[in-house]
């Protein structure tokens, strides 16, 4: 499956989530199905999500990332699924989360956070990890951030809630 990022990329993604199939045995990090660089996402992923609840995606010709894998959740409270992409450009990175952003019906707040905000110890936008956005899509909640150290857009989606999804990212993100 192909997934592009925007507003096509949240209904692909949705369909891939509920077509993974339920993981029986941990493939491993170099597994020969992950390109060195979906390797570097699995590196990556959230807490509570093992290797073997994620799989390589298609990248789109012409996509401003590098690779992509999505990841099905298991474990109760948690989103039904965490979509990664590996850029090698922040600015590509943070046009692809505007962009993505916009596509979505966007949320008053995070949680209590600013929606789009900034990530990190501090409030300064110059001493930030990344960025924070949510909406819905759907009727799905979906959360948006990037992180500027490995240049990953990840976004969770398939709650109803997005206090419970900003809950879960505040733990497992």
């Amino acid at each position: 499956m192909r997934i592009t990022l925007c507003a096509a990329s949240l209904t692909a993604a949705a369909a891939l989530f509920t077509a993974l199939p339920a993981a029986t045995a941990a493939p491993s990090a170099k597994s020969s199905t992950f390109t060195p660089e979906q390797q570097t996402l699995l590196s990556h992923i959230s807490s509570g999500y093992n290797a073997s609840d994620c799989k390589p995606a298609e990248r789109e010709d012409g996509a401003n990332y590098l690779a992509v894998i999505s990841c099905k959740n298991h474990v109760t409270g948690a989103p039904k699924g965490v979509v990664y992409f590996l850029y090698d450009s922040q600015g590509q990175m943070d046009a692809d989360f505007d962009a993505t952003l916009d596509a979505l019906v966007r949320a008053e707040n995070c949680g209590q956070a600013t929606n789009p905000g900034t990530w990190g110890p501090a409030s300064d936008s110059e001493a930030a990890l990344g960025r924070l956005g949510c909406g819905t899509s759907d009727d799905h909640s979906t959360l948006l951030w990037t992180t500027n150290s490995t240049q990953i857009l990840s976004y969770a989606a398939g709650t109803d809630d997005i206090d419970a999804l900003m809950t879960w990212w505040r733990k497992n993100g």
